[in-house]
C-alpha cells in the first residue's frame, strides 16, 4: 500500500487509485465495528475474534496488494524514445507498412532521433488513426521528407503521403480516399470541422480543392481510388 501513498495525485488514475484504497480501509474499519459489536452482543470468545480480525486483514491485505499491481501498471513510466521500435530502415529511407495507430507515431520518432539523415518515408498501409497520422504528416514535414507509396494508401494514410515534399508512387501502387466518420456513442468530435481541418492541410500541401472536395465527399464505407492521371493533375503526385 506504501507504493501508492507516495504517489502524488496529479493524474485521474492517480486520484481513482488512491479513491479505491480509502474505501478499502473504510469497508475494513466498518467491519472491525461490527466484530466489535456482534463480539459484546454474543460473548463470542477473544479467540474467535481474533481469528475473524485475521481473517479481514488477510482480505485487506489482499485487496490492497491487487489494488497495488493495478497501480504499477497505470502509473508505469512511458518506454524512453531510445526503447521504442524503429520502423525498417536503411538509414535513408524508412518504411511505414502498419496500421497507423500512437505506437506507429512513437516509431516513426524514433527512426528519426536515430536516422537525422533519413530522406524518404515508403508507404504501405490501409490507414488507422486520424490523430496519429496527423502527428507523423507533421514529423514529415520537419524532416522535409519525400514520401512513395509502394503498394497501398488509403483513409489516414493519404495524409502522410500528403505531407511528403516529393510524392511519387509505384506503377502498381493505388492511394485511397473516403469521408470521416465518428465511431463513438458520445459526440466529442464534430466529423465537418475535422474533414475541414484535414482539407485545409492537403490544400497546404498543394493538393487542388475541388479534388480533395471530391475525396471527402465518398462515403466512410466506400473508398475512392483515382487514376495517377488525377493524382498528378490534381497536385497528390508531384512527379
Amino acid at each position: 500500500m506504501l507504493a501508492i501513498w507516495t504517489v502524488i495525485p496529479t493524474k485521474p488514475s492517480h486520484v481513482v487509485l488512491i479513491s479505491i484504497l480509502c474505501l478499502d480501509l473504510a469497508v475494513l474499519g466498518w467491519q472491525l465495528l461490527l466484530i466489535h459489536r456482534a463480539r459484546r452482543l454474543s460473548g463470542t470468545g477473544l479467540a474467535s475474534m481474533l481469528l475473524a480480525l485475521i481473517t479481514m486483514i488477510a482480505i485487506g491485505f489482499a485487496l490492497s496488494t491487487d489494488i497495488n499491481r493495478t497501480a504499477a501498471a497505470l502509473l508505469r513510466e512511458p518506454p524512453s524514445p531510445a526503447a521504442r521500435p524503429i520502423l525498417k530502415t536503411d538509414g535513408i529511407s524508412a518504411h511505414l507498412d502498419e496500421d497507423i495507430n500512437f505506437n506507429t507515431y512513437a516509431s516513426m520518432q524514433a527512426t528519426l532521433q536515430a536516422h537525422p539523415d533519413l530522406q524518404r518515408l515508403t508507404l504501405d498501409s490501409r490507414g488507422g488513426r486520424i490523430a496519429a497520422a496527423r502527428g507523423i504528416a507533421r514529423l514529415v514535414r520537419e524532416a522535409k521528407l519525400d514520401t512513395h507509396v509502394s503498394d497501398i494508401c488509403t483513409s489516414a494514410c493519404t495524409l502522410i503521403f500528403a505531407a511528403g515534399q516529393n510524392r511519387t508512387m509505384s506503377k502498381q501502387a493505388r492511394v485511397g480516399f473516403h469521408g470521416y466518420r465518428l465511431i463513438s456513442y458520445v459526440e466529442t468530435l464534430n466529423t465537418t470541422d475535422e474533414q475541414d481541418r484535414d482539407k485545409a492541410t492537403f490544400i497546404e500541401q498543394g493538393v487542388k480543392s475541388d479534388f480533395i472536395d471530391r475525396a471527402y465527399a465518398v462515403s466512410h464505407d466506400d473508398m475512392w481510388f483515382p487514376s495517377e492521371n488525377e493524382l498528378r493533375s490534381a497536385g497528390v503526385l508531384t512527379d
